[in-house]
């Protein structure tokens, strides 16, 4: 046992040298989760407008493929082309603010992060961020990234203009007033409609969030689920299946004083001592269910806690979180209970090996087409997996969107992270696919922007 130990923290602190010399200001070689490999000799790295007109008249003229590369940060292989991709690094920054009306216009490979601190300097700040603020702006929206809150939406939803290089070298500005119908498949749509040059953001007024931390039992987290979304502005639940133990995090906007965030380094260090854990886990599957007991009741990853912070600090938290193979699937909040009963039921009546949290969130609807919110408020199950065999995404990921399927949940998926639905179950998820694509193949004729895996997905 103490050479498996040595083993997992050596393999650990290799993993985490590797990512120390990967620099955010360079296109990403591995994805997030270093699942897809982009061969540096085929990303272009333009600088100006002008550049990346370039590259797509060019590709057009040679009949090469172009995906755009964002920050590496989906798990699948969405950015990857057989012959370009295009990272925007270097395409990057703040092109127009405009005070009176609270909204800025940035370049298409300015990440969230940089976006918001932009924004605190000015008091202004975006009404909810999803967890990871690394991502390009333009590459969130196209998936729909989100936060958590009932009220609030994913971050295309907060998108008042986006500035498009279609397939055929033109560029398009859209909006509510501009090109409307276009506008609405184009926030969501995987870089499959063009190149983003350009966004436009609506902000609110800097804010502070108060957030707190109440462990429950798991059975009275799923008894209180309906409750429990609605009991603060921006609620969200970690759930162990296999201790039976729940955490519901409440962000809530306060006018109290910054208190600082030191919990968040004795949560670091928690996660931290959590990880070689479940490296055992992975390789010793029948001891899993023990495992997990023994880290919910010893290492205690869920204490009671509450601080308050800038509102994108406490959005983005700050505690260690071990590499990770996730699904997001998205069914209607009025079914949430019964979504999770199912994964809860079908997790430990087929002790399947998951070994880490799952998480819940809540997005308000939206009329964005492709969005998992598109006329429906949104339960939204984060299922995950640390160092998985392939045996166990299947028993696990696959099995759970099937199970859904079959009982009529009409699941959602998060185009970014795993998914496992067929090109008609896609179909019957969301209506305005087929307005999407024929919009795909007006501005992309030549389907210069399709890849292997969105082929595969929309059965194109």
């Amino acid at each position: 046992m103490a050479a498996l130990w040595m083993l997992s923290v050596s393999l650990l602190l290799g993993a985490w040298v590797i990512d120390s010399f990967i620099s955010p200001s360079q296109p990403p070689l591995l994805n997030f989760g270093h699942l897809v490999f982009f061969d540096p000799s085929k990303v272009h790295t333009p600088s100006t407008k002008e550049e990346i007109l370039s590259i797509v008249y060019d590709a057009l003229e040679n009949g090469h493929h172009i995906r755009v590369l964002g920050s590496g940060h989906s798990r699948l292989a969405i950015a990857l082309s057989e012959d370009v991709m295009v990272s925007l690094h270097k395409y990057r920054g703040i092109f127009k603010f405009d005070k009176a009306a609270s909204q800025v216009t940035v370049k298409g490979g300015t990440t969230i992060g940089e976006v918001v601190r932009y924004l605190d300097e000015r008091g202004l700040a975006l009404p909810s961020l999803p967890a990871i603020t690394d991502q390009t702006i333009t590459g969130a929206i196209s998936t729909a990234t989100h936060g958590t809150g009932v009220e609030f939406g994913n971050l295309a939803t907060m998108v008042t203009g986006l500035e498009l290089v279609t397939g055929e070298g033109e560029t398009l500005s859209l909006s509510e007033a501009n090109h409307p119908i276009i506008f609405k498949a184009a926030l969501v749509s995987m870089g499959l409609l063009g190149v983003i040059t350009k966004v436009t953001l609506q902000c609110v007024p800097a804010f502070r969030l108060q957030e707190s931390l109440e462990p429950l039992s798991l059975d009275d987290c799923i008894r209180q689920l309906p409750t429990l979304a609605t009991s603060g502005h921006h609620v969200k639940l970690w759930t162990e299946l296999y201790s039976g133990t729940c955490a519901v995090i409440r962000m809530n906007r306060t006018e109290q004083e910054v208190t600082g965030n030191g919990v968040m380094r004795i949560l670091d260090i928690k996660w931290r001592l959590m990880e070689p854990f479940l490296f055992l886990s992975s390789w010793f599957q029948s001891q899993l269910p023990s495992i997990m007991r023994f880290i919910a009741s010893y290492i205690n990853i869920f204490p009671a806690y509450s601080l308050v912070d800038k509102s994108y600090n406490v959005f983005v938290p700050t505690p260690y979180f071990p590499s990770n193979l996730q699904t997001e699937i998205a069914v209607d909040r009025s079914k949430c209970t019964d979504a999770f009963q199912l994964l809860r039921n079908m997790v430990l009546d087929n002790r399947i090996p998951v070994n880490l949290i799952t998480e819940v969130r809540f997005v308000r609807s939206d009329d964005i087409w492709l969005s998992p919110s598109y006329q429906r408020d949104g339960c939204y199950l984060t299922l995950m997996l640390y160092n998985p065999s392939d045996k166990t995404v299947s028993s696990y990921f696959s099995a759970f969107y099937q199970e859904l399927v079959r009982m009529n949940f009409t699941p959602r998926v998060h185009f970014g992270k795993y998914f496992d639905l067929e090109p008609h179950q896609l179909y019957d998820a969301y209506p305005r696919l087929p307005e999407f694509l024929k919009i795909r193949q007006e501005l992309d004729p030549s389907g210069l922007f399709l890849n292997q895996l969105m082929r595969t997905t929309f059965g194109l």
